[in-house]
């Protein structure tokens, strides 16, 4: 507890920007990309949760993969910016030490507008996409299939019967905002189960998508603005192994400097002493 209560807080100064960001954001996007594409994957794999015919548990399950996925970004985002803050810092004591900064140790530095722009090209097409689905949505309304023979062979003639029932007989085409939102649903699968009647909540869920979409990036930047004291944490650790270290080699080679001659370490009497007090007794 003393130790606890005596332990330093971190303390560390704002990593150098990098001046030139752009030669590393299509990698930065890519890894993006494959997490999105990840994450994807496990909200289709969880999307039979809808068969569990209890609706507050696949809402907490879904929830708790969605918090997974998020985790995923975070993480990734403090990844990538611990690692950037080290390189930023190495910079700053080669710039201190009056060395020249070679162009790629520059592009590499902490860039959080280069997070941003990574984060924003691969999330703006799914946004949009969500945006289009959430300002065309409509309420939610039961088509009937085809009528049955029985109703069609019978009726036959009779206008003011067949006439409106006709309307449910009718196929409706396929719209743009019918196949942007088969693209959103595969894209937020996971968001769709937190939902407990989906069926009859559609026009809640394609309003809600966008908003959803927009805890990935959200997640990642976090994470990217956490890199700095990540990075602090890490030196620290790295710091205090390096004193141990060094301590442990100071101990052992006091030891092998006492042993060496192969005489026997001893503490304040060697054994030509106590056979010196043999002799006078």
């Amino acid at each position: 507890m003393d130790k606890r209560k005596n332990k330093k807080p971190i303390k560390y100064t704002p990593p150098r920007r990098a001046k030139r960001w752009q030669p590393l954001l299509g990698k930065r996007a890519g890894k993006l990309l494959i997490l999105l594409f990840a994450t994807t994957l496990i909200g289709l794999m969880f999307s039979g949760l809808q068969a569990i015919e209890i609706p507050w548990l696949v809402t907490v399950l879904s929830v708790l993969i969605l918090s997974g996925q998020i985790m995923l970004y975070l993480n990734e985002g403090i990844s990538t910016g611990a690692r950037d803050t080290e390189i930023s810092r190495r910079v700053e004591k080669q710039e201190k030490d009056g060395l020249h900064i070679m162009q790629a140790d520059d592009s590499a530095c902490y860039s959080p507008v280069r997070a941003a722009a990574a984060a924003g090209i691969v999330f703006a097409v799914p946004i949009l996409l969500a945006l289009f689905v959430a300002l065309g949505s409509k309420p939610y309304t039961y088509e009937m299939q085809d009528l049955p023979s029985w109703m069609t062979a019978g009726y036959s003639n009779r206008t003011d019967i067949m006439l409106p029932l006709g309307a449910y007989s009718s196929n409706l085409s396929m719209t743009i905002v019918d196949w942007c939102r088969i693209g959103v649903r595969a894209l937020g699968m996971v968001f769709v189960n937190i939902f407990p009647d989906p069926l009859h909540q559609n026009q809640l869920i394609d309003r809600a998508m966008p908003l959803f979409f927009l805890l990935y990036p959200a997640g990642y930047m976090a994470g990217y603005f956490m890199g700095p004291r990540r990075q602090a944490i890490m030196a620290r650790k790295q710091r205090r192994a390096k004193k141990v270290a060094v301590k442990k080699a100071q101990r052992s080679s006091l030891a092998e400097e006492l042993t060496k001659t192969g005489a026997e370490v001893h503490y304040g009497q060697r054994n030509d002493q106590k056979n010196d007090k043999n002799r006078l007794i």
